[in-house]
């Protein structure tokens, strides 16, 4: 088993807890389909800031969980 911090990722590492190994769990990447980036560009192009309401009607409409309908500008 590797131990040495400097040859794993932040992902990968374990730590020892109370006699326990812990391990970091990868977060979930969300994969977007087309339809749901154009109804998510959309509604940028629309409201920059939108409420909670809105978002979670967006996420109902794109089968999407609300938390991951945050909308920030992006440079292209």
């Amino acid at each position: 088993m590797l131990t040495d911090p400097c040859r794993l990722g932040d992902a990968h590492r374990e730590e020892q807890t109370a006699g326990q190994v812990q391990r970091r769990t990868r977060r979930h990447r969300t994969i977007f389909t087309e339809e749901q980036l154009d109804a998510l560009e959309e509604l940028f192009l629309q409201n920059q800031y939108p409420d909670v309401t809105t978002r979670e009607k967006l996420a109902q409409h794109t089968h999407l969980r609300e938390e991951r309908v945050e909308l920030v500008n992006h440079k292209e």
